[in-house]
């Protein structure tokens, strides 16, 4: 490999994310790569989040979002926090416009525990749902890891989907647990966090402002007036690597 392809290595509570800034180059990553990536021990991920050089004026650069399958996501809500983290400590700003596969998306950085991201507003079109929400009395008492890849690969799917149990805790409370389309189960998906408590308060289960749990621990979700979902919560910095050759190509 002619140049290293550095990256690094954070969570969004627990969610493994990797991120990799490839400004200024045009290296694409191919699905077996993708998959070689996430199963070395050094770079093993839930998501990883590819920054290219944006394509429209006043963002900071077009992210492409991988699962660790090799398939590519809509959205990342935890990995958006991670980048914008790692934009705000290399600029020392704080607001920051990202492209994504889905539109622009929009990141505040308060600090390394508040990070806040604008996840757009929902839909609810049936050819639009990439996330299913189970409301049950407990979230840890089903076998996830079983009915989650089944669910996720159902017919009624055809693009797959996101698995979710979810659980109200109490009027501005709620806990999730999510089989990602992709991924499998992980600690956190924080879209599977907004979808839930969009739901619930759709349902007049619980208000517009929620304390979202995770495996991985808890987001602030708030259903704004304007339509819009802004998800906050921390990221943690775990190393500092480089691709391994074989893997990055």
């Amino acid at each position: 490999m002619a140049d290293a392809i550095a990256f690094h290595k954070m969570n969004g509570l627990g969610n493994e994310i990797v991120v990799v800034d490839l400004r200024g180059r045009s290296h694409l990553f191919s699905s077996a790569q993708v998959r070689a990536i996430a199963a070395e021990e050094q770079s093993a991920f839930d998501q990883m989040m590819v920054l290219y050089a944006p394509r429209t004026a006043g963002c900071e650069a077009y992210v492409r979002i991988y699962n660790r399958d090799g398939s590519e996501a809509e959205a990342c809500g935890n990995g958006m926090r991670c980048v914008g983290f790692l934009a705000a400590r290399q600029s020392g700003r704080r607001a920051f416009a990202f492209e994504t596969k889905v539109g622009v998306c929009e990141v505040e950085v308060e600090g390394i525990d508040r990070i806040s991201v604008d996840m757009g507003t929902p839909k609810f079109g049936w050819a639009d749902i990439p996330h299913a929400v189970f409301w049950v009395a407990d979230v840890g008492a089903h076998d996830l890891g079983r009915v989650g890849p089944l669910l996720e690969n159902h017919p009624i799917f055809p693009q797959r989907a996101n698995i979710s149990l979810a659980q109200v805790t109490s009027p501005a409370a709620i806990s999730v647990r999510t089989w990602e389309r992709g991924a499998g189960l992980t600690k956190a998906c924080g879209s599977a966090a907004c979808a839930a408590a969009v739901c619930a308060a759709r349902a007049g289960l619980t208000g517009r402002r929620v304390t979202a749990t995770l495996p991985g621990g808890a987001l602030a979700i708030a259903w704004r007036a304007d339509d819009h979902i802004l998800m906050t919560g921390p990221v943690v910095v775990e190393r500092v690597g480089v691709l391994a050759a074989e893997a990055a190509g």
